[in-house]
This record gives structure tokens, sequence and C-alpha cells, in this order.
């Protein structure tokens, strides 16, 4: 569990981003509200495990920051979702002191 590993190696938190990011296949709103709900996910899930709600600040990138941008195809394929699938992914910036 993440929220316990951040309880064993911080002895403070002073703060949390959780960032969402999808992949280029969809439109520019539905990839904004998605990438959000991702977020928002993971933030409830770390709430649920016990971090403190006002610690946490969420943010939707859409598909503005790839990790993978060599992809050929713009058709909905297996192989160009599975190339894709890095950009489909949640990032935490954690501020704390160990």
């Amino acid at each position: 569990h993440l929220a316990v590993e951040l309880r064993n190696n911080f002895r403070s938190l002073h703060y949390m981003v959780v960032t969402g990011h999808t992949d280029r296949l969809g439109g520019d709103a539905y990839n904004e509200a998605l990438s959000l709900e991702r977020a928002n996910t993971v933030r409830d899930l770390l709430v649920q495990q016990g971090l403190d709600r006002k610690l946490i600040r969420t943010a939707g990138m859409g598909k503005r920051q790839p990790v993978v941008s060599d992809c050929e195809g713009s058709r909905s394929t297996p192989a160009l979702l599975q190339c894709l699938q890095p950009n489909r992914r949640v990032e935490l910036d954690i501020a704390g002191e160990q």
C-alpha cells in the first residue's frame, strides 16, 4: 500500500500532487475529464488508506505530456493501445520530511 509506505518513509507529509494523464486517442475534453478522474480515484484510495485529504491536490493533464510519442496509427487497434499504454498513467509529486 502506498499510504503505508508514505507513512513509513516520511516523518511529516506537507502535500502531494496527484496528476492524471491519458494517451492521445479521443477528444481533448474527454481526455481532460478522464485524466482528472484518474487522479481523483488515486486520491480517494489514498484517503481511504488514512492520508489526509486536505494534503492531496489533483490535476488532469489530458494528453499534453506523453512519455511515449512514437506510436504509429490513429485507429484504436490492440497494437496501438499497447504502444500508448505508458501514457495512461498517474504521477505523484510528494513533499515532506523524511
